[in-house]
């Protein structure tokens, strides 16, 4: 959609009221050209409309909807699904990885460490060796009856 350039738009609004607020004789308000929808101001035979109404009907022109908004995506969002995994271990202990999918995972650990049993422990996993590739993950090695709590936790988290 092309729009009026403000220095026309500010001489067509002048034209029609001049200093002293008088109604003056001005040509017929814009149009849209119904080839490319730009906005275009007859010169030549068209009715003459007069002082304010005139700057009104310019105004309205310009804000006349002539194409649908543009959407920026076809596709809607789709949550990723989680990513954990429970290791069954000895001592009735077990470890939970779990892979962030939307946050910094050092942002839950003070939130963890109140949740797990004096026994257990939290770690993060920010990379991968030598890679810079950032896996997001952390490490719970906790009570085995704990676990279904905090793969809970851990999801209301992320």
């Amino acid at each position: 959609m092309k729009l009026m350039p403000l220095s026309l738009f500010l001489s067509c609004a002048l034209f029609a009221v001049n200093a002293l607020g008088e109604d003056e004789t001005v040509p017929v308000s814009p149009v849209r050209d119904a080839s490319d929808g730009a906005i275009v101001i007859p010169t030549d035979g068209g009715a003459a409309i007069t002082g304010i109404p005139s700057v009104s009907k310019r105004i309205a022109a310009l804000f006349e909807e002539s194409d649908p908004p543009v959407q920026l995506t076809q596709n809607a969002f789709k949550e990723m699904s989680p990513d954990f995994v429970i290791i069954p271990g000895s001592d009735e202990k077990s470890t939970l990885i779990y892979r962030f999918r939307y946050i910094n995972p050092e942002s839950v650990v003070d939130a963890l460490e109140s949740v797990i049993s004096d026994a257990g422990t939290v770690e993060v996993l920010k990379e991968q060796g030598n890679s810079t590739i950032e896996i997001n993950k952390i490490v719970i090695n906790d009570l085995s009856s704990k676990m279904t709590e905090l793969k809970n936790v851990l999801i209301a988290l992320d």
